[in-house]
């Protein structure tokens, strides 16, 4: 169970700093000014890959091969059947949660026009959000059913 919420921190960490690199690329190549500081998400971005592929790599199922591991999420690695009903009902909770998030980004992006020329990079973060969501939610669900 400790896994999952490993998992679920290293995911979330790594969907922020994503975000984070991803709103500095008009900084580093865009930008007339150069700052060293502008390098700092890609780096952190860098070593916090590395640090997920060791991690996943050392505790992935053995039953997995290579080429399937690299587009599997360790999530999903399943090991009795108790595992698959909690990752199943796991799924389906985060997939509510992704219905109703969805529909609460409509109305939110109706008002980006409004806030667009304030935090131009609104949408960015704003997906680092809506998966840190879906994310917890799939983690307490499986947490909640595993206790269970």
């Amino acid at each position: 169970m400790n896994k999952v919420w490993t998992e679920t921190i290293f995911s979330v960490l790594l969907y922020w700093v994503f975000a984070w690199s991803f709103a500095n690329v008009y900084y580093v190549f865009f930008s007339p000014r150069f700052e060293i500081t502008s390098f700092i998400p890609f780096l952190l971005l860098f070593v916090l890959t590395v640090f997920w592929t060791i991690y996943t790599w050392k505790n992935k199922n053995p039953q997995v091969s290579k080429g399937k591991w690299w587009v599997t999420p360790s999530e999903f690695a399943d090991l009795d059947e108790r595992e698959k009903q909690i990752t199943n009902y796991a799924t389906k909770v985060a997939y509510t949660h992704t219905l109703l998030i969805l529909f609460v980004s409509f109305l939110v992006f109706t008002v980006y026009s409004f806030i667009g020329h304030q935090f131009p990079f609104f949408p960015i973060y704003y997906i680092a959000f809506l998966l840190t969501w879906i994310n917890i939610a799939y983690a307490a669900a499986w947490k909640r059913a595993y206790a269970a």
